[in-house]
């Protein structure tokens, strides 16, 4: 169970989960296991903990990295895709997510966006996508399939469950412009608009370093 989405539906019982100093909206899902208000306390404090730890670390990463080339910094949180250089935004875009736009990915068909330190490793250019034009995302790594082979082995995803692939960075494609500004609507792609995934394909080469996190109090401009 996701604490972040427990947490979230027993607690808040509105459209959006606290993240450091701002409101992210999240979809609601139902809870199959209750536990003491003490407990869930307790669990979600370190689970938030360890993840922003985590998501501040990459993004130190991706702050240090983007002194040597471009760097991608999507936060779902924040629904944003930044292109760092310098340790400076010179490029901020808005995004869209897959239908589960807050957890991370642990299996194939869950709509999540992984989050991870990863990297472009193909491009499609219009003509050879039905998304206008597509960065590949590298996913998943040799540390995706670690999380995804122990889930397996303790139970906590199904024996039969795949890890899944082709994570891309696409514009929208033939939809509709209303229909991309109202819902998260990839499996799990960060979907740009056309227009702007126009400028970005020409900024990322292949091995440009993409940083996916959820949340984060590291401030950077």
């Amino acid at each position: 169970m996701d604490l972040r989405k427990f947490f979230t539906v027993a607690f808040l019982g509105t459209a959006g989960l606290v993240t450091g100093l701002t409101l992210a909206p999240i979809q609601f899902t139902s809870c199959k296991v209750l536990k003491s208000e003490s407990t869930i306390n307790h669990d979600l404090e370190t689970t938030l903990k360890e993840e922003s730890e985590r998501y501040n670390d990459w993004v130190h990463y991706a702050l240090r990295q983007s002194k040597k080339e471009n760097v991608l910094l999507i936060n779902k949180s924040k629904y944003t895709l930044d292109v760092l250089a310098d340790k400076k935004i010179i490029k901020k875009y808005s995004i869209k997510l897959g239908f589960d736009s807050i957890d991370d990915k642990w299996v194939e068909g869950d709509g999540c966006t992984p989050e991870g330190i990863y990297s472009a490793d193909m491009k499609l250019p219009r003509g050879k996508t039905p998304y206008y034009e597509a960065i590949n995302i590298n996913y998943p790594t040799p540390e995706n399939w670690k999380s995804f082979n122990k889930r397996k082995a303790d139970g906590t995803i199904p024996p039969n469950a795949t890890i899944g692939g082709v994570i891309e960075i696409h514009g929208t494609g033939s939809r509709k412009k209303g229909d991309f500004k109202d819902t998260n609507w990839t499996s799990g792609c960060i979907a740009l608009s056309n227009k702007d995934m126009d400028t970005l394909y020409e900024i990322v080469h292949i091995g440009t370093p993409i940083i996916i996190i959820g949340h984060t109090n590291v401030r950077y401009k």
